[in-house]
């Protein structure tokens, strides 16, 4: 799935931190390019893994610290994962960087605090289109959501030759 990715365009790292239980730890750098489409890799993962974590971006805005949106749990694995993390148009349009955090959750964490886990890392990637791809868009006359409507479509018909579990879909938007 992710070499299909590949060749529409590359991927830049925002960062790689090991998420800390019950607290915020940011990736650094900022996303970009405006695009929805992120590249999550777990190492260091282990089978005795208990936790999971949250993921949620963030803007400075004035000084402030703006959150935005949901938050995405992700649930530790061998390997990697392509995420679609929306970005509102209200702060594309201010073209604000978007910085994200990680937070890092146990079910029993609140009950028992002599709660261990085994550290892992996660490392995150932000898409880039090639210049050629935004050009190819910007000839049909589509918008530049249209590289995430192409992403989406990609892992789809990869999901129905793999047999993989279907994401749910949302209702058409009303005419």
């Amino acid at each position: 799935m992710v070499a299909l990715l590949d060749d529409l365009g590359t991927w830049q790292e925002l960062g790689v931190v090991i998420p800390q239980l019950g607290q915020f730890t940011s990736f650094g750098l900022a996303a970009t390019s405006g695009f929805n489409t992120f590249r999550v890799i777990w190492e260091g993962f282990t089978p005795d893994v208990q936790t999971f974590c949250f993921l949620r971006s963030y803007f400075i805005r004035g000084g402030s610290i703006v959150t935005e949106g949901k938050w995405q749990k992700l649930y530790p694995k061998i390997g990697e994962e392509i995420l679609f993390l929306e970005f509102s148009p209200e702060f594309q349009l201010q073209q604000l960087e978007r910085y994200f955090e990680v937070e890092k959750w146990a079910k029993w964490y609140k009950f028992n605090r002599g709660f261990t886990d085994p550290n892992y890392q996660l490392r995150l990637l932000e898409f880039i289109p090639y210049p050629e791809t935004i050009a190819a868009i910007q000839e049909t006359a589509l918008q530049p959501q249209a590289i995430d409507q192409i992403t989406a479509s990609v892992i789809e018909s990869l999901r129905l030759n793999f047999d993989l579990p279907e994401q749910p879909q949302l209702p058409p938007p009303p005419p």
